[in-house]
């Protein structure tokens, strides 16, 4: 979910330099972190809505059973 540079940072596992550069990097600036949050939410609202879900179950139906 998470993009790198666009909807946050996301860094190598068990590298804590990576961790922390990217820590000062979202600190440093709170208007870029606001943004990239604020992309973040919106992708997970568009994705993962209700309604979306229920249109993609019922596609995934249809096509199981051969309906159009």
């Amino acid at each position: 979910m998470v993009h790198d540079g666009a909807t946050g940072w996301l860094v190598p596992p068990s590298d804590p330099a990576a961790t922390a550069d990217a820590i000062q990097a979202a600190l440093g600036d709170p208007a870029e972190a606001a943004c990239r949050a604020a992309r973040g939410r919106a992708e997970v609202l568009a994705r993962f809505a209700a309604a979306r879900l229920v249109a993609d179950v019922r596609s995934l139906y249809r096509e199981l059973v051969g309906v159009g």
